[in-house]
């Protein structure tokens, strides 16, 4: 049994990690035996969303109502900080050392979507894209773009597709 509602589930190192909006936390749980390992909890509230890994032992958890990233020690099971980003973040990519994050801008207006540049090396935002409505997905490229998948907003604006040339005199 993980928490009430669990969001995205990966799997690394043998461990299989699953996020939670309710309570807000990750479950860890061991592969080998499908045991709890351990539970980390997050900001109660904070509906986390989803994660990605950075380097070995830390991961970044967006948390959707808190708009913020989580900084997560895996190793000690403990929060380590929080990074302001865009209102609703959703998606994290993490290509070398940078983190690109999804904020969809928050029902039912979507606004201010934007995608959130953060060197993990130093946890900060170096950078705001604003992108079309309502970002909800990244994926990396075989030529180092990164694509945004935007849904608009389920009205008056269609789906549309951003490219962010992360390497360019222009990022997108």
């Amino acid at each position: 049994t993980v928490g009430d509602v669990p969001n995205r589930i990966y799997s690394r190192d043998g461990k299989i990690y699953i996020v939670n909006s309710t309570p807000a936390s990750i479950t860890v749980i061991d592969g080998r035996n499908n045991q709890i390992v351990r539970t980390i909890n997050l900001a109660p509230g904070s509906n986390p969303w989803d994660m990605a890994f950075v380097g070995t032992d830390r991961a970044y958890v967006s948390n959707l109502v808190a708009n913020s990233i989580t900084i997560v020690d895996l190793a000690l099971g403990d929060s380590l900080g929080s990074i302001a980003v865009g209102k609703a973040p959703e998606d994290i990519l993490v290509v070398n050392n940078t983190a690109y994050v999804a904020n969809s801008g928050g029902y039912p207006s979507y606004a201010a979507s934007s995608v959130s540049v953060i060197d993990i090396l130093s946890n900060k935002v170096t950078k705001t894209l604003y992108v079309p409505a309502n970002p909800q997905a990244l994926a990396l490229a075989h030529d180092g773009t990164i694509h945004v998948s935007c849904t608009g907003n389920y009205a008056d604006q269609t789906g549309r597709v951003a490219v962010i040339y992360p390497y360019g005199a222009d990022d997108y």
